[in-house]
């Protein structure tokens, strides 16, 4: 059993990660998916045995994405996130509900919005959450202080591998 745990944390702290022009890839096989990381960017994990994992901003703020993967069903992604449908269009409720957007990918079909969209304060002070849903019933929820358009470039990186591997 100490071995399993031993060998799942060298395989997390050891994720392939090989460098490109903009970004370097984040593997992590035991959760099954693999991300595009902006240089300069940390990216964590902070519970391995649970898929939670945090990608922290370089900026001098630390603003993060914290994010998890988990099997589970789209309804309750949207319930964790709190999105739902009202009068016919999907939102994000909080003190002011937010118009969410659809996006996808090959391997996800998801939601984004970003709460408490006004005039007086930067994109970054806002919080923007995305629902992501695999086509195998898996999810991926995210959560982050970053903008809307970071955190969907970030996301855009996202891919599900066909199957974790724990």
């Amino acid at each position: 059993m100490r071995l399993s745990t031993i060998s799942l944390l060298i395989l997390l702290v050891a994720t392939t990660i090989s460098a490109t022009a903009q970004s370097k890839r984040f593997i992590s096989k035991d959760c099954g998916f693999r991300v595009a990381v902006p240089n300069g960017w940390t990216m964590k994990a902070t519970d391995p045995k649970q898929c939670t994992f945090s990608l922290v901003s370089p900026d001098a703020d630390n603003k993060k994405v914290e994010f998890s993967i988990k099997k589970d069903t789209v309804e309750q992604g949207e319930k964790d996130l709190g999105f739902e449908i009202d009068e016919g269009k999907w939102v994000l409720k909080g003190d002011q509900n937010a118009d969410a957007e659809s996006i996808d990918s090959p391997s996800w079909k998801g939601l984004i919005a970003t709460l408490g969209q006004d005039e007086s304060s930067s994109n970054s002070d806002h919080e923007t959450r995305v629902l992501l849903t695999s086509l195998k019933g898996r999810i991926a929820e995210f959560i982050g202080h970053i903008g809307q358009d970071r955190l969907e470039g970030f996301v855009n990186g996202f891919e599900f591998l066909s199957e974790p591997a724990s």
